[in-house]
């Protein structure tokens, strides 16, 4: 039937599952198609309200039990992965198959991506095959209704078992019931010196009875622009931590794993847990070890940082390549506003860049940031996240900040806080602090045990971050500001003792 070479057998069967918990089994329609030949017009209907079609598939094995017992495996594993996303708004979202299908579960690939393009069937086990699929398919649409039906749910969300992120900053004062103005605030990374007077001009003739732009079209197309990309592969998100948790609420199934390279922003493995995935962090991370995780994990994304939070370790294009070949790559340059020249952003098929304009363009209290991804990827982040989720006012600020005139007022800033970074590095030195300095417009400083420094320096009005949270118990970090600010902190780590 095969005009060349003929693929390997294999098997498939077709599940219909509604929302009543019924499953229909039978063969798919549609012709055999051979290596080559275009895909002809036999898809199945689309699946009606309420409903979602599953195609299991796999070269047919040497004996039936073996074949049985992959499908099962497979059927279950990928079927729950898609049911536990929703029949509702994500349906979308869910991988095209090219036969009318909403997922395959496959136990190995039959050509590379594209195993619809290679189907057979094998009578003599079309029975029992629909069998396996069906006790797989039935399982997981069991678990998928349970958990949506309210009298079978626990008595709260499991998502408020969530361990809450520490952030410095602004949560912190407030937690601890402080003024922010008799505080010097060296905790967070943000531009120095106040809202930038474009900023607030821009502000100043806002209308706030009009609601913003959805798809932030004019922002899109100034940050396209100043990246030389298309305009189609811009998402602007409320900060950058919208596009993380959108990112894995797209790609992660239940249990499926991202890998994070480690010590990083807590939100990464906050996102992955809120999606239903295992955070699979890697300590100390090389980008071969990471790599190698990735692959043990089946990691559906990595996550990196570049410079790195809190370390300031650069990420080089080779280490990030290598990455992107063993998952998908989330590659946060959040920092990247604060290095001069700014590196050039560089997307790709396997790989998604962040940026912020919180930091390095003052806005942290307005949030926005943006991702740099396939076309396809941007559409579906927006379909992902919430209407409306960039206000006016960050729209508005945001192409104040990234004009020229943003700029001009904007640089010397930068200038001068990388120069309020060195004055610091130096005198901590003198001092017996022991600094560790990065790419990254903050730098570490070994205290021992940095959660009382960072209670001995806050009692003397100045906030660093304990990075604690971070696998760093002996460190704290340092984001430079004004001088001011700088000499309240030399002045409050005088007295105190260096670590020996």
């Amino acid at each position: 039937a095969h005009r060349g070479a003929a693929p390997p057998p294999v098997v498939r069967a077709v599940a219909t599952v509604g929302l009543d918990n019924r499953v229909a089994i039978g063969d798919p329609p549609g012709p055999l198609l051979g290596p080559g030949e275009a895909e002809r017009d036999a898809a199945p209907a689309p699946p009606g309200p309420g409903t979602i079609n599953v195609l299991a598939q796999l070269p047919a094995p040497a004996s039936d039990a073996a074949l049985l017992e992959g499908l099962s495996l497979a059927a279950e594993a990928r079927t729950a992965a898609i049911l536990a996303a929703g029949l509702d708004s994500r349906r979308s979202a869910l991988p095209a198959t090219g036969t009318g299908t909403d997922c395959i579960a496959l136990a190995a690939p039959l050509d590379d991506g594209a195993p619809a393009r290679w189907l057979g069937k094998h009578t003599a086990l079309g029975a029992a095959l629909g069998e396996a699929v069906r006790r797989a398919v039935s399982r997981a649409t069991a678990a998928w209704l349970a958990a949506r039906r309210p009298e079978s749910r626990p008595a709260g969300p499991r998502f408020l078992a969530l361990p809450p992120v520490p952030h410095g900053g602004a949560a912190q004062l407030a937690r601890e019931g402080r003024d922010p103005e008799s505080v010097a605030d060296l905790s967070a990374t943000t531009l120095p010196g106040g809202t930038p007077a474009v900023v607030r001009a821009a502000l100043a003739g806002l209308d706030t009875t009009a609601y913003p732009d959805p798809h932030a079209t004019r922002l899109r197309a100034r940050i396209a622009e100043l990246h030389g990309v298309p305009t189609e592969s811009v998402f602007v998100a409320n900060g950058s931590v919208s596009a993380i948790h959108a990112l894995a609420r797209l790609a992660l199934g239940p249990g499926e794993a991202a890998v994070i390279a480690a010590p990083a922003f807590g939100e990464y493995a906050a996102a992955v847990r809120l999606a239903g995935g295992r955070a699979v962090e890697v300590p100390d991370a090389d980008a071969a070890s990471v790599a190698a995780a990735a692959r043990e994990h089946d990691a559906r994304l990595v996550f990196a940082c570049s410079p790195a939070n809190p370390t300031g370790r650069p990420w080089t294009e080779a280490e990030l390549r290598l990455l992107e070949e063993a998952a998908f790559l989330v590659l946060d340059e959040a920092y990247a506003g604060f290095l001069r020249p700014v590196p050039p952003v560089r997307p790709g098929p396997r790989r998604v860049v962040l940026r912020s304009l919180t930091k390095d363009r003052g806005l942290a209290g307005l949030r926005v940031g943006y991702a740099l991804a396939p076309p396809g990827l941007a559409r579906a982040l927006e379909a992902a996240t919430p209407p409306w989720s960039v206000s006016a006012a960050a729209q508005v600020a945001a192409l104040a900040a990234l004009s020229p005139e943003g700029e001009r007022e904007i640089a010397p800033r930068l200038a001068a806080m990388a120069a309020e970074r060195e004055r610091l590095v130096a005198a901590l030195r003198r001092a017996g602090w022991p600094v560790e300095v990065g790419a990254a417009p903050f730098f570490l400083v070994r205290v021992g045990d940095a959660a009382a420094v960072a209670r001995a320096l806050l009692d003397r009005g100045v906030l660093v971050r304990d990075c604690t949270s971070f696998g760093l118990p002996a460190h704290v970090r340092v984001s430079p500001r004004g001088r001011d600010e700088g000499d309240r902190l030399l002045a409050a780590l005088a007295a105190l003792e260096p670590p020996r």
